[in-house]
């Protein structure tokens, strides 16, 4: 599968000020692998109730230090809370949009 790599940190966002940075690569969410995930898989295991934890486990490429991996508690500051977005999500928002814009112009032909 592709990796899921992190695009920004968003302002106010749970992992902002945490060890996670913009490149970092996630592996995991609360000790589950990402490998194979669709991104909004990845993104609903991230989001939770507000107040609960999340820990991931990433990798951060040039770090020699246990092979670059490292893990971060993150508390979900909010319910909507996608403060680790990845590529890949943004892809899988503009893929859905596409197809959405496909649908509403089949039904007006309807």
């Amino acid at each position: 599968g592709k990796d899921c790599t992190v695009k920004s940190i968003a302002k106010d966002g749970a992992a902002e000020g945490s060890e996670i940075s913009v490149g970092d690569t996630l592996l995991g969410v609360n000790g589950l692998r990402l490998e194979g995930l669709s991104a909004s898989q990845v993104q609903r295991w991230i989001v939770g109730p507000v107040g609960t934890s999340v820990t991931i486990l990433a990798r951060r490429q040039g770090v020699q230090q246990n092979s670059g991996l490292f893990s971060s508690t993150l508390k979900r500051l909010n319910p909507e809370d996608s403060s680790v977005p990845v590529e890949e999500m943004v892809q899988e928002a503009e893929r859905l949009k596409g197809l959405e814009a496909e649908q509403e112009g089949l039904l007006r032909r309807l």
